[in-house]
């Protein structure tokens, strides 16, 4: 799922689109639902892809 993700992050970027990928924008270790939360709230859409373990554990 990954790679489909960045895959499609490219396909994106490179049409312009502005991409936020949580592999790109938050760094290891920290808590990076505040990162996530800012940047949901500046988007005006989005594409959330879950893999087939799920969402994990919070």
């Amino acid at each position: 799922m990954r790679a489909l993700a960045a895959a499609l992050g490219a396909a994106l970027g490179a049409a312009g689109v502005k991409v936020w990928l949580d592999e790109k924008q938050l760094t290891p270790g920290l808590n990076c639902q505040p990162f996530m939360e800012a940047g949901i709230r500046a988007s005006r859409s989005m594409a959330v892809m879950i893999g087939v373990a799920g969402i994990g554990h919070w």
